[in-house]
Order: C-alpha cells, then structure tokens, then sequence
C-alpha cells in the first residue's frame, strides 16, 4: 500500500475466539485495527462480528479520525453486549505521504513502533504507545477517547497484537511474560528486515515456548 506494507497471524485459543485485526484504506490514509473481547469462544466472537459491522460503517464516514470512530465503536459495543462482555480496541490511521500516525486507545496492550536504522534490535529502539488511553469498549457508552500522534519514517514498523501473546504459558504454567516478549520482538526484528520473515521468527518463538498448550 503505498510505501507501507501489512501482514498479520491470527490464531484462536479455541475453535473460535474474540480477537479481530482489519486494515483499509480510506481518504489517502492507512486505517489499522485490531480489538480483544473478553473471554473466548462463540460469545465473544460474536461481538467481534459486532465490531467488524460496525468498523465498515464507520469507515464510510468522510474524515473520520480515530478518536471519533473509537466513541462509535464504543457505543456499537454498548448496545450489543449490555456490560456483559467487554472489549480492548486499537486504531491507527496512518497518513499515506507523511508517514505520521493518529491513533487511540481503549485499554488495549499498546503497540510498539520499532525503529529502523540498525542491524540489531534492542529494547532502546522499541517505542510503546502509551500516551493516550481510555475505557474499554461497551464499558461507558458516553467514553471520549483521546488521540496520540507518532511520526514513522523509512524503515519502522508496528507491532499490534493482543494479551493472549504476553499470557502465554509452556508447559511448567510459566506466563512468558512482557520481557520474554520484549526479548523476542527485539531477536526477530534483528534476524531479518522483511515483515514476513520478522512474523515468521516470532510465530516460531511462540511454537517454541508454548510447546503444546494452548
């Protein structure tokens, strides 16, 4: 897309889950999504269903940004799931020629932006957006969402992805835990500079420390 590009691994707990990413392009701007439900299985997959409606609405709205469409996000939630279930969300929009992000935040595991320029990664070039944030959706149907900005430039890249990655346990019940997490961002984005091949370094780590649990 652009001078940018998208790939993405999804992988349920169970049959089905509660975990959605998108992306799109509306008006000369990268939209990049992605949301967590509470719980897993058929309910909260659901309401990603719910989730997903409601972002292809959203989406046609001419200049929406992302504060605006998370506030209707929320209360496309709100009606929904009534407080029953809840549900963490990101969304990033990203300007096509400047490479500067908006984005907003409700309560989800923030994204870490890692910087181009060096051969090997380390935890200095991982910049983790947390300037802005909010409640999850469905929790307050009035929530306002504020909005954080970041400028990307050649060679940096996201990283997006929900909690089921950090909780993560082996087969001793042992959580990877943010710093194996970290540890691994850092060990895949130095083995290779193509988005595939950093995805595949870090669904193999995943493979390797799971074992056989889900």
């Amino acid at each position: 897309i652009g001078d940018f590009s998208v790939v993405g691994h999804f992988e349920p707990a169970s049959e089905c889950g509660g975990d959605w990413w998108n992306y799109s392009v509306v008006g000369g701007k990268l939209y990049l999504w992605i949301g967590d439900a509470t719980g897993h299985g058929a309910p909260a997959a659901m309401v990603t269903s719910a989730a997903k409606a409601a972002a292809t609405i959203i989406e046609s709205i001419p200049g929406v940004t992302p504060g605006q469409a998370m506030g209707v996000l929320n209360k496309a939630i709100a009606e929904t799931t009534k407080g029953r279930i809840l549900m963490t969300f990101f969304i990033g929009a990203i300007d096509l020629k400047t490479g500067e992000m908006i984005y907003a935040n409700a309560s989800h595991e923030p994204p870490y932006i890692i910087r181009g320029g060096t051969e090997k990664v380390s935890k200095k070039n991982l910049e983790p957006l947390i300037d802005v944030g909010g409640s999850r959706l469905g929790d307050n149907r009035d929530a306002v969402y504020e909005e954080g900005k970041a400028q990307l430039n050649a060679g940096d890249a996201i990283l997006m992805y929900t909690d089921g990655i950090v909780d993560l346990k082996n087969l001793e019940g042992k959580a990877w835990g943010e710093r194996g997490f970290i540890k691994s961002i850092c060990e895949s984005a130095s083995a290779s500079k193509v988005l595939d091949g950093r995805l595949l370094e870090l669904k193999n780590k995943i493979t390797t420390y799971r074992q056989k649990t889900e």
